[in-house]
């Protein structure tokens, strides 16, 4: 024997010509090493895997955060571009009210106050319409005088 093998051998092994059920025995034993090894590394590998999962929905997240935020600035955006759309139209109308129906309206005005019309002083702004029986003297004016009515209606449908 060799000094190393005299400094390992173990006097109660046993000898070197074991039955191969043990060789076998001691081979499955490697073997059975070696795969909770590779067990271990799968488990450690898919623990990296949902640590990555556990990024990305993280991101994800943040993701939809700033989209949330893109879609509120995006609807404020649209309602402040249409109240300015609004106010645009708006203005143009009463320019258009202003050029067309205004210097027509002062001829008609001074007819109808030569038939004894005096206009009312408090109308109502959300229902500006005056009854009959309020106005009783527009009212006369507006079905017997036919070509006032006409010049008017026309005035409000022609500049539309």
């Amino acid at each position: 024997m060799t000094p190393i093998a005299v400094i390992f051998a173990d006097a109660s092994a046993p000898p070197m010509n074991s039955h191969w059920l043990e060789q076998l025995s001691q081979i499955s034993t490697i073997v059975l090493a070696a795969a909770a090894v590779a067990a271990i590394w799968q488990v450690r590998a898919a623990i990296r895997q949902a640590k990555c999962a556990l990024e990305q929905n993280n991101i994800a997240l943040e993701q939809l955060k700033v989209m949330a935020s893109q879609l509120e600035v995006t609807r404020t955006d649209i309602i402040l571009r249409s109240k300015r759309e609004a106010i645009a139209v708006a203005l143009e109308q009463c320019k258009r009210y202003a050029e067309h129906i205004v210097p027509h309206f002062d001829d008609l005005t001074q007819k109808m106050v030569a038939k004894g019309y005096q206009p009312p002083q408090n109308v109502n702004p959300e229902f500006p319409f005056i009854p009959q029986e309020q106005d009783p003297v527009g009212a006369q004016i507006w079905s017997k005088e036919i070509e006032l009515r006409v010049r008017l209606n026309n005035l409000f449908f022609d500049w539309a």
